[in-house]
């Protein structure tokens, strides 16, 4: 693994992401490497920009309802990243969270082609991240795809879990479309 020496500097904050007072949210950042995206170790609901992507992962949205996830974002576009979305433990079946969603001024879209298949071979770091990074970019069309989500409002992502090396892989391929937008995470445990 290679060091990088121009990495920001980076700040984890812990806390309850929309003040609920039940668990905790833990914000953490994904960049290793520098990126020219914006990242913003933020709350979600504290106005996220127009051009703005919020990393949330299933758990963290259990400590608190999922409307209060989406409106608190801002979002305009819900996108599922996960293999198989399920949202059981938010004690909802996926129809009920898509109705909310649109309830809510969003658009839900499982974009099944960028979520990750290859949890299996993590262990081994750097033939892990190559193929995410090949996997991205046979998907360039779901990448950008993404990428004009993302300019056209917020974006609330939804990922399996906080995985550093397949969200900056993720970035990495967006930024190489358009480095101008915001990143927002509160991924839970």
């Amino acid at each position: 693994m290679r060091e990088n020496e121009d990495r920001p500097s980076l700040r984890v904050l812990e806390g309850d992401a929309l003040g609920s007072g039940r668990g905790s949210c833990h914000l953490a950042a994904v960049a290793e490497e520098q990126h020219s995206a914006q990242l913003q170790l933020g709350l979600p609901g504290l106005s996220a920009p127009r051009s703005a992507v919020v990393c949330v992962t299933i758990h963290a949205m259990a400590l608190r309802s999922p409307g209060d996830w989406v409106r608190a974002t801002g979002a305009r576009q819900v996108v599922d990243l996960r293999v198989a979305p399920s949202f059981r433990r938010l004690h909802m079946r996926r129809s009920d969270f898509v109705k909310l969603a649109g309830e809510l001024g969003a658009r839900y879209v499982h974009l099944a082609a960028l979520a990750n298949r290859y949890g299996g071979d993590s262990w081994h770091a750097e033939r892990y991240r190559q193929q995410l990074e090949r996997h991205l970019e046979e998907n360039q069309h779901e990448v950008q795809e993404l990428r004009e989500m993302i300019e056209d409002g917020p974006v609330m992502l939804i990922v399996a879990r906080r995985s550093s090396v397949e969200l900056r892989a993720l970035l990495r391929a967006l930024e190489q479309i358009s480095p101008s937008f915001e990143v927002q995470m509160c991924l839970g445990e």
